[in-house]
């Protein structure tokens, strides 16, 4: 059982940054920031899953109009704790220390969603630790890869898993879940000022970069690449972290239907997934001590991300970071 001091209590929120939260504990504390930073918080459920607990976004703006945003997606798959908490602490940092951010972090609308996939999160903090897809109810079994629901490179014959009991089973047609659908949503309602999508998963240590569902480069590769290695070099300068970058296809394995692959299509160039720490001592198992560690290095991926995107925005380019 995990336990969470009282004295949290008189915070208006049990979010304890030495222990992995239950999904309740994640809602108390979306909550109390909203509640306590109304000026620039402010909730949105995007969905409801199959067990009809809320997707639940945090967007964190000042109210320009002109700002362009970026989407922070994390928990797609539900065994990714550290990635999950990692989203949180970087929502708490741009948060409740807002006036101390760099410009660049300010002129942007930033979309947090820490846990996509609550009710496999439940399920690993209830019966299975282990378990990755979302709790659909299919024929014989349960769950949906949501990061294989996608409907870019949907089913590709040799690579995607058609088996409903598979970790990786791709669903039974695109889009058909909840969970992928309120991200769809997301950035559709978005398009035309979104400027990135980062999608935080564990474990390995690598950026990656579409495409993940074809092996041939996109027609962007080398910003793709670049961006990527100055992601790999800022994770480094944080913490001497040593992370691996590249074509996601080629640096880890084929993967179709994946968020990556579907947001880069439509329109968002800078579409990048950030696997975690650590290379596999821990792996999906990374001790609750590592919490604030590992989002703290997040912060700094993110940050740089921002920055590039700064000179992007204006029509500059960035020449110490692209090339």
């Amino acid at each position: 059982m995990i336990l969470y001091s009282v004295n949290n209590f008189f915070k208006g929120h049990r979010m304890n940054w030495n222990k992995y939260p239950t999904l309740e504990i994640i809602n108390e504390y979306l909550n109390f920031l909203t509640k306590n930073y109304p000026s620039i918080c402010k909730q949105e459920v995007i969905g409801r899953t199959f067990e009809n607990n809320t997707i639940t976004m945090m967007k964190v703006s000042n109210g320009n109009p002109s700002n362009k945003a970026i989407i922070l997606n994390a928990g797609s798959h539900a065994r990714e704790w550290i990635a999950i908490t990692s989203a949180l602490v970087i929502l708490r940092e741009i948060v409740t220390n807002y006036d101390e951010q760099p410009s660049y972090m300010k002129d942007k609308d930033w979309y947090i969603i820490p846990l996509l996939n609550p009710d496999g999160f439940m399920y690993t903090q209830k019966t299975n630790r282990l378990w990755r897809k979302n709790r659909r109810r299919s024929k014989i079994c349960y769950g949906v890869d949501i990061n294989r629901n996608f409907n870019v490179s949907w089913y590709v014959k040799g690579i995607s898993q058609t088996s409903e009991c598979k970790n990786t089973y791709i669903g039974p047609h695109p889009f058909s879940e909840k969970e992928s659908i309120a991200l769809r949503d997301t950035v559709l309602k978005l398009k035309g000022r979104l400027n990135a999508v980062l999608d935080l998963h564990s474990y390995g240590q690598i950026v990656l970069h579409p495409w993940s569902g074809k092996s041939e480069p996109t027609d962007h590769k080398s910003i793709h690449n670049a961006t990527a290695a100055g992601i790999s070099r800022a994770l480094y300068q944080h913490k001497k972290s040593k992370y691996k970058y590249g074509h996601t296809y080629h640096v880890i394995y084929p993967a179709t239907g994946s968020a990556l692959d579907w947001v880069y299509a439509n329109g968002v160039v800078h579409s990048y997934v950030i696997e975690g720490p650590d290379k596999g001592y821990h792996g999906f198992l990374m001790p609750p001590e590592q919490i604030e560690r590992t989002g703290m290095e997040m912060l700094a991926a993110v940050k740089y991300l921002a920055d590039v995107l700064k000179d992007r925005e204006t029509g500059e380019e960035k020449r110490s970071s692209w090339f």
